[in-house]
């Protein structure tokens, strides 16, 4: 209890923030995952270089 109370001490600026703006991480989110997915499929490939194609 005392490690969640002091979590919350800590970011209750943003919490507020978040209670007050509506703003989420949704967008972000998904673009993470389609970057991971990406990666995943250009697993195997002998340069760096294929990966960035692959995400684009």
């Amino acid at each position: 209890m005392k490690k969640l109370a002091t979590t919350i001490k800590g970011h209750l600026i943003g919490i507020l923030n978040g209670f007050t703006l509506h703003l989420s991480n949704g967008c972000m989110e998904g673009i993470n995952s389609l970057i991971q997915v990406a990666k995943a499929r250009a697993r195997g490939y002998r340069t760096f270089r294929s990966p960035i194609m692959v995400a684009y």
